[in-house]
């Protein structure tokens, strides 16, 4: 969402539950002929975007930039691309203190946290795991949802078997013969492996399940990067300092009881630690 200020407000749905109404208090009736039509409507509320202020700041020593001259562009590309770094952290993980909310931060009122098989043993990821998962997806985020799994999980992934009576089989199956593309899919939805997981194997947050289309981003659409042979004129360095102005929030107020009363569902959906 481009911000055109430092605050900015996006209208969303209060929309908890199904169970006799949608989107927050709309229902239908069936009528006879001539029958008043009764009034309903829907509850509205806004996700509060208020840019916080992201900066990085380096000094180099002018003599390195003078023996490797290609420094200052590496300097200059890798910058934003740390910038981007630790937006995805703040996307993911992040506390809503002066930085954004993550999707997977326990203070999202929408993040619905999945347990443990009973007995399930340490740092462990099992095909239970991963079907009780994927019930508490939302059915409209099966297309645009994701697994966030941390990479020291792959192994468990892999071995992962179908309880089979007292036998079992396997769900992903490599030869090991040679190289090969990972399997990037699990139940039809893409596999991202990725260092920024809020947690390590067997703790909360090392394979998360995410509709990151439910989550909102406003950025004020001005990254600055600065570059300045002044501010440290006296010790011949070169003065570089990116800033970028930008908040996300879950898109989401709340899981959704549905209809039938079931299990809550939501766009974020983690496991517990195990």
């Amino acid at each position: 969402v481009p911000m055109p200020g430092s605050k900015f407000r996006w209208p969303a749905v209060d929309f908890t539950t199904e169970v006799g109404s949608v989107y927050g208090g709309i229902y239908m009736s069936w009528l006879d002929e001539g029958q008043t039509i009764p009034a309903s409507s829907g509850t509205f509320a806004a996700i509060d975007l208020n840019a916080h202020r992201l900066g990085g700041y380096a000094s180099i020593p002018n003599g390195i930039i003078r023996h490797a001259p290609a420094l200052k562009t590496w300097v200059s590309t890798a910058m934003p691309g740390a910038v981007g770094h630790f937006e995805d952290l703040a996307f993911m993980s992040g506390d809503g203190v002066k930085k954004p909310l993550g999707g997977l931060h326990a203070d999202n009122p929408a993040l619905v946290t999945v347990s443990a098989e009973s007995g399930q043993p340490v740092d462990t990821i099992t095909w239970t795991n991963v079907l009780a998962m994927f019930a508490r997806l939302l059915p409209e985020s099966y297309a645009t949802a994701e697994w966030d799994i941390t990479p020291d999980a792959l192994p468990e992934i892999f071995t992962m078997a179908l309880p089979v009576g007292t036998g079992g089989s396997a769900v992903m199956v490599g030869d090991g013969s040679g190289p090969q593309k990972l399997p990037m899919t699990m139940l039809g939805l893409p596999i991202r492996w990725t260092r920024k997981t809020p947690g390590v194997l067997g703790d909360l947050g090392d394979i998360s399940l995410v509709d990151w289309t439910k989550y909102i981003i406003g950025d004020t659409m001005q990254m600055s990067l600065d570059t300045s042979e002044h501010a440290e004129f006296s010790t011949d360095k070169t003065a570089f300092r990116i800033i970028e102005e930008v908040d996300g929030q879950p898109g989401l107020l709340s899981a959704l009881t549905p209809q039938n009363g079931g299990p809550t569902l939501s766009a974020f959906v983690q496991l517990a630690a195990r």
